[in-house]
């Protein structure tokens, strides 16, 4: 009885904590800037993987796209986590999402003129991913400046149901779009999501300012090397690395899997992705309301999101496949959610820039490499089997999860 009651009493803390947070103004405004910018990148990303895979029917030049769009984390993501601590945050993010609707508008003007080529968007998403590495830390950073310590958890959680709410909307209403009025829509759409975002951030008002102090890059490789002195943090870090390996097929791969393996037509990557996307939005309302998860629970999730891959891999109908993925969706969440609520709990706000840049890389820096591997192996073998070849990474971390957990 006592522990039920103590259950009962932590489940209300938790519901409470989410209130709280929601009633942070700044905060909740950011919300949904947030969720309307993120799902005009959705709109993005499936206008600019159909655009390559129909002018070349090939998925590992999907997956050259997609190593374009994420490939400045390795070489800038340093810079960005300085950045980040150095300047205010809501300016940096405001000049990096007009930037991002101004590359957006012209990818827009190109398609509908019929000069988008291969190249053209290839260049267009270096420049996006560039800007966003220098946001995504920002962003994060952000987070704890609009709500009260005791709310931050519950916030950490809310701003990731934002990023999947975006996930699970964006990519059926970007496939939409592209199907009826064609992939120049859609990158307007984009385009104006991102000015949306501009508008809520010239609104909002942080709860303080972060004192600026050495914020050099010999900081940020201190900050790196200063996880070897906390391997329970270090450990986040490399789930960060396998989850985000394991889920990249959903998106370089999506297309194949649309035309050859179900014999549909293409736009059905924007239901696949919100499949994915629609598990991600229920989890995040579900481990908005726990607490933090221990090595041992994360382990059990990471089976979680390998069995959604798998079964997204393995089956022949559509149906199962798109459950499968609903599945690797909310896997994914509730590892990730409360990994990176446990490192923002840690850090310092002098270091937490630095830190979510590094989270930033462990985490988004994987996937340039996943796409062009996945990509080439997909087009050299099957693109099933490059699925589950992608999803040994996270039995690795659910079993090293697993060996500290039980410790």
């Amino acid at each position: 009885m006592p522990d039920r009651l103590a259950r009962r009493k932590a489940t209300s803390d938790a519901r409470g904590s989410v209130r709280g947070a929601l009633s942070q103004r700044s905060f909740a405004a950011y919300l949904v800037g947030n969720t309307i910018s993120g799902s005009g990148t959705w709109f993005q990303n499936i206008a600019m993987t159909l655009l390559v895979y129909r002018l070349t029917n090939s998925v590992f030049l999907v997956g050259v796209v997609n190593f374009a769009q994420f490939a400045s984390v390795l070489f800038v993501g340093p810079a960005a986590g300085v950045a980040a601590d150095r300047h205010d945050r809501r300016r940096l993010l405001i000049v990096t999402q007009f930037l991002s609707a101004t590359v957006a508008a012209m990818l827009a003007v190109l398609a509908l003129t019929g000069h988008a080529t291969v190249p053209v968007v290839i260049g267009a998403a270096l420049v996006l991913g560039l800007a966003q590495t220098f946001s995504q830390p920002a962003m994060l950073a952000l987070v704890p400046q609009l709500v009260p310590p005791e709310h931050l958890t519950a916030a950490v959680a809310l701003n990731i149901v934002t990023y999947n709410v975006a996930r699970a909307v964006g990519p059926v209403l970007g496939a939409v779009v592209v199907g009826v009025f064609g992939v120049s829509a859609a990158f307007a759409v984009n385009s104006v999501s991102f000015l949306a975002m501009v508008a809520v951030l010239a609104s909002i008002r942080t709860r303080s300012s972060v004192s600026i102090v050495d914020q050099t890059p010999s900081r940020l490789r201190d900050t790196a090397r200063s996880l070897r002195a906390r391997p329970e943090m270090a450990r986040l870090f490399i789930v960060a690395i396998c989850v985000s390996l394991t889920i990249d097929p959903v998106t370089t791969l999506s297309p194949a899997f649309a035309t050859e393996v179900f014999d549909r037509p293409d736009t059905l990557v924007g239901w696949m992705i919100g499949a994915f996307g629609l598990g991600a939005v229920i989890a995040g309302f579900w481990v908005s309301g726990k607490r933090h998860a221990t090595d041992g629970a994360l382990s059990a999730r990471i089976w979680m999101l390998v069995l959604g891959m798998l079964v997204f891999a393995s089956v022949p109908y559509l149906g199962v496949a798109l459950l499968g993925l609903v599945l690797a969706g909310f896997g994914f969440i509730v590892v990730s959610a409360p990994a990176l609520a446990r490192v923002q709990a840690a850090a310092d706000d002098g270091e937490l820039g630095r830190l979510m840049a590094l989270w930033v890389m462990a985490f988004t820096g994987a996937r340039p490499l996943a796409s062009l591997f996945d990509g080439a192996l997909a087009t050299a073998t099957d693109v099933r089997l490059a699925t589950i070849v992608l999803s040994l990474p996270g039995v690795a971390a659910a079993l090293m999860m697993r060996r500290f957990g039980s410790a």
